[in-house]
């Protein structure tokens, strides 16, 4: 039922992104645990602002890696330690997704090309840690705390 409710009001969004596409861009709160990657591959494309494509085209890429992390921790028996990193990352952008969010509605522009930022930064260290470079994604993260 949870599933329904999710697509129907995903389908509303869609077709209301054909008729106002930038209403959608503008809103910064998604819930990005519900959001396919199709829809925001879709947004990516409509948006006419380049940040905003960016912050839709960085939201799928994450989207895309968080699955290909999914597949490897289901096919092999991964770490914990990998399991807290990729959990951690999605609680800090999650946070960073709220605060840009609040200041993106208060008319702060400049909140967008921070969060693009802060994804470009964790979807490099998550590319990373994907491909076993631990040591590489550790000094990047220092770098970025």
């Amino acid at each position: 039922m949870h599933r329904l409710v999710i697509g129907v009001t995903l389908a509303i969004s869609v077709f209301s992104a054909k008729a106002e596409p930038q209403h959608v861009c503008n809103n910064l709160q998604l819930n990005q645990q519900a959001v396919p990657l199709e829809f925001l591959q879709t947004m990516a494309e409509r948006c006419e602002l380049p940040e905003l494509i960016k912050l839709y085209a960085n939201r799928a890429r994450l989207h895309e890696l968080m699955a290909e992390y999914n597949y490897l921790n289901m096919a092999v028996s991964a770490d914990r330690a990998s399991h807290a990193y990729y959990q951690a990352y999605r609680i800090l952008l999650g946070l960073a997704e709220a605060f840009a969010a609040e200041a993106f509605s208060r008319g702060d522009r400049s909140a967008v090309s921070h969060l693009n930022n802060t994804y470009s930064q964790y979807i490099e260290i998550t590319e990373l840690r994907l491909r076993g470079y631990d040591l590489i994604a550790n000094r990047i993260e220092q770098g970025v705390q």
